[in-house]
């Protein structure tokens, strides 16, 4: 679960659509500020929104087991990039992302092998 956060954060940067359609299930809602994003406008946003992520990174993950098929991750995605307005720094507690790939973990173990090689190259996966 850990790499998956990691995965994401690499993602953020590279802007990759690949990881960012394997990552999210599709019935996966995101809460983002003050509005719920359903996984076509996370991608969309992600991939193509007017921030420019220039580095990303986890701090703090911990992974929480409750019971054999239900786990949650805690701690901090760090964000910093640019957009119209300058330089930016954001700070995102990810409690709800950890559970929302959960998700896609366990409907879709198949397809998580494909993830990883996909972003850390066949040799690794």
């Amino acid at each position: 679960m850990l790499r998956l956060e990691d995965f994401w954060a690499t993602a953020l940067v590279d802007r990759d659509f690949k990881v960012f359609d394997h990552l999210l299930a599709p019935d996966s809602y995101t809460p983002e500020n003050d509005q719920l994003m359903d996984r076509a406008a996370v991608i969309r946003s992600v991939v193509a929104g007017s921030d420019t992520v220039t580095a990303a990174h986890n701090e703090g993950m911990q992974v929480h087991r409750y019971g054999s098929v239900t786990a949650v991750v805690t701690g901090w995605l760090i964000v910093r990039g640019r957009n119209a307005s300058g330089a930016f720094e954001r700070r995102y507690r990810s409690p709800t992302r950890g559970q929302a790939r959960w998700t896609l973990a366990d409907r879709r173990r198949a397809g998580l092998r494909r993830v990883m090689k996909l972003v850390e190259g066949p040799e690794r996966a």
